[in-house]
């Protein structure tokens, strides 16, 4: 009996406690290019390509009102960051001005083109409940040599815990008396075991 109630109080506890983990896909409707013809969305794929004429230090994919819900953890996503020879580069994330992820595309001494693939994540759980800036950009590096990279970011998604509700007294009670019957019925059964073996010659 005790092994079953020691059970059945973990079943309860881990129902409680367990927070299960949930992926949505990031919405880009209200995100917007500066400049628009460089920076853009195709469904839920973001596409940069660097100012050929050389005059913009930087193209970002912006929501300056994005707001971070209060169960998000983290907004993960696929990139491929390809430079020509000649191109030096940083892929960023901001939010504010804060960069939370910066990968460097170094191909200013190569004479092939250069294919970065990786996949990054950003913590979200210390603006959770809050607005922010959110931008994705392309920013030239100092030794850039080349105008012609080019950025895609997809499978963006926000992965979210979903707290169980605690269940109300009402339901308590109810797995208490239930428990008390499962009890008192293994403890009938036993003493009628008992019984019709010392009845036995």
């Amino acid at each position: 009996m005790k092994r079953l109630s020691g059970l059945i109080m973990l079943c309860i506890s881990i129902s409680i406690c367990v927070n299960p983990v949930y992926g949505d896909s990031l919405s880009l409707s209200d995100f917007v290019g500066e400049p628009s013809h460089l920076a853009y969305s195709i469904g839920n794929t973001i596409t940069l390509e660097e100012d050929t004429s050389g005059n913009l230090g930087y193209i970002y994919f912006l929501n300056n009102n994005y707001y971070v819900t209060g169960d998000a953890i983290t907004l993960s996503f696929v990139y491929e960051f390809t430079l020509q020879p000649g191109d030096s580069d940083y892929l960023v994330a901001k939010i504010g001005n804060t960069y939370v992820t910066e990968i460097l595309g170094d191909n200013s001494f190569g004479s092939d083109e250069l294919i970065l693939p990786g996949s990054g994540s950003i913590d979200l759980t210390p603006y959770q409940g809050s607005t922010i800036s959110l931008a994705f950009g392309l920013e030239i590096d100092w030794a850039d040599l080349s105008y012609t990279s080019v950025a895609s970011l997809s499978n963006l998604e926000i992965t979210t815990s979903s707290i169980q509700p605690v269940p109300e007294p009402a339901t308590f009670l109810s797995l208490g008396l239930g428990l008390a019957g499962l009890a008192g019925f293994r403890r009938r059964y036993s003493r009628k075991k008992i019984t019709s073996r010392a009845s036995l010659p």
